[in-house]
């Protein structure tokens, strides 16, 4: 089972994000939780996800930050950036720096199954 890390500085964000991928049928044991880009690196360093919901605003070291950090060790993991900041430039320069894919929130089960989709999808490749 794919372990997945779910990235940002509202728990209100994450517990919605969680709550919907263990419906969507994936195990609540593999999902984990960082509300900080220093957390996230740290866990990612620790646990190796597969998949990371990343958030881009968050205090101390942002998404974008932990991005290139995260990408520089590992080229494999798919990475959707969650984000209420959507403009394109914004947008342009995550995916440069390696993100996979770009989300705006607010987070929905639609949104959930269409970057779980996407994600299964880079997997049977």
């Amino acid at each position: 089972m794919n372990k997945i890390l779910l990235v940002d500085d509202s728990r209100f964000v994450r517990n919605t994000t969680k709550k919907i991928l263990v419906e969507m049928g994936y195990d609540e044991s593999i999902i984990y939780e960082a509300s900080t880009g220093e957390e996230a690196i740290a866990v990612h360093d620790k646990e190796r996800p597969d998949f990371i919901f990343l958030d881009l605003l968050m205090p101390g070291i942002g998404g974008e930050e932990a991005l290139k950090e995260i990408r520089a060790t590992d080229k494999d993991c798919f990475i959707s950036i969650l984000s209420s900041n959507f403009q394109k430039p914004v947008q342009d320069r995550v995916l440069k720096s390696g993100a996979n894919l770009f989300v705006e929130k607010t987070i929905t089960i639609d949104k959930v199954k269409e970057v779980m989709d996407k994600y299964e999808s880079t997997r049977k490749l």
